[in-house]
């Protein structure tokens, strides 16, 4: 009998499939052996970069940074320890205790405590200065204060810091402000504290304020590539090369500096250039998040703006943040105190003494300047450290100032 052979014939279409299939394996694989030699050689001039184990800061995917947990070290020479939240405070459970009162502080490093210790921040003052109040009233309360505020923050960072804060189930809400929170000029500062920027300056001040100020979502990506790639280093490097025009790389850091030519002086000096007033724009839209976020929970809020020292001479109309946020803060009838108002009008008080004249305090302070400037610098460097910061007794005065209003707000 004769054997039959079977052929199975393969359709045109498998064929085609089956060397698409191994052409994109190559292609792959090529790729990888490319990259992977890129790699190799990026690494001979550059190394993928490491999050600063030194810094007090750590990555936070939602508001770019936050203080590290469980601290005891030093920030700016000054010893500072941070509880299991990661908050310049005591320990402090979630769980608000019976017959408890609790203020939450959200804030920049005026609120930390810039240069200060523990026992000389604000909320320190105020915590204790609102116990002894509540203990003379006979009121069976105990007032806690938390503290969230963080070196670097703007309005961004505090908004998720308010809304993180609610979990402990605060009774008034305490927002601090400076000029900075508005527009900043040296915000790459957070960047190298943390380990994530390439060489100074190649990120622009610009670029680094959209991330700070929460304009932009800094990449997760980003991050994660730079700690492990030194070609991805490289090319971010080339880059700014090619932005900056300079091949060489040596000017890039001036370059992007001169870049940002706005600061704090700008909010007084030209109120209405177009990127002043962006700034304004994108800061009292995260000041409206925390204000509608606070009156969602029902918890009262309170809006402390603190001063530059380059203010402090100038006439009240020269004030425009502080105008600014005044009329914002009357708009939602928010309690609003104004620090550099406060101080001017204690300066002149201290300057007439018992015998007003009826010169409004612009006069006194203008005239005082004229003839003797050296006071009202003395004056300054009684209550701050330096251009913004106070010292241990400007938090003093500030929690003075701060009392009878937070008082009244918790009544």
């Amino acid at each position: 009998m004769k054997k039959t052979r079977t052929t199975i014939q393969t359709s045109p279409h498998t064929h085609w499939c089956t060397r698409l299939g191994k052409n994109l394996l190559l292609s792959i694989l090529s790729i990888c052996l490319f990259l992977a030699g890129m790699e190799l050689v990026a690494r001979i001039w550059y190394s993928p970069q490491k999050l600063s184990d030194a810094s007090i800061f750590e990555y936070d995917s939602e508001k770019l940074f936050r203080l590290k947990s469980n601290l005891t070290t030093t920030f700016k020479e000054v010893p500072f320890t941070t509880n299991a939240f990661g908050y310049r405070d005591n320990a402090v459970p979630m769980a608000k205790p019976k017959d408890a009162k609790r203020v939450l502080l959200v804030g920049d490093s005026i609120a930390f405590g810039f240069r200060v210790l523990d026992s000389e921040t604000f909320d320190t003052y105020l915590e204790q200065s609102l116990n002894n109040l509540f203990d003379e009233r006979g009121e069976n309360t105990t007032v806690e204060v938390i503290n969230t505020a963080a070196p670097g923050n703007s309005p961004f960072q505090e908004y998720h810091d308010l809304k993180r804060g609610l979990a402990f189930e605060p009774d008034v809400v305490l927002l601090q402000l400076t000029l900075n929170d508005i527009i900043e000029e040296r915000g790459f500062w957070i960047f190298e504290e943390m380990g994530i920027a390439g060489k100074q300056g190649s990120n622009s001040a610009m670029e680094n304020a959209d991330y700070i100020f929460g304009t932009a979502n800094f990449p997760h990506i980003d991050t994660v590539l730079r700690q492990r790639s030194a070609l991805y280093c490289m090319l971010k490097d080339w880059g700014s090369r090619i932005r900056f025009r300079d091949p060489g790389g040596e000017r890039i850091a001036e370059k992007a500096q001169n870049e940002e030519i706005f600061s704090v002086l700008s909010l007084v000096y030209t109120p209405n250039h177009p990127t002043v007033l962006a700034s304004w724009q994108r800061a009292l839209g995260w000041i409206q998040k925390i204000t509608e976020t606070a009156e969602r929970e029902n918890v009262p809020l309170i809006i402390l703006l603190t001063p530059y020292n380059f203010q402090f001479p100038l006439s009240k109309e020269t004030a425009v943040p502080q105008q600014t946020l005044s009329v914002f803060a009357q708009n939602r009838e928010i309690p609003f105190v104004d620090l550099l108002a406060i101080l001017q009008e204690q300066f002149a008080s201290n300057l007439i003494g018992e015998n007003p004249d009826g010169r409004n305090t612009d006069e006194i302070i203008a005239e005082s300047i004229g003839k003797q400037p050296e006071r009202w610098r003395d004056f300054w460097n009684t209550f701050f450290l330096d251009y913004d910061h106070p010292s241990p007794a400007g938090n003093r005065f500030i929690a003075d100032i701060l009392l009878p209003i937070v008082a009244h707000t918790l009544e």
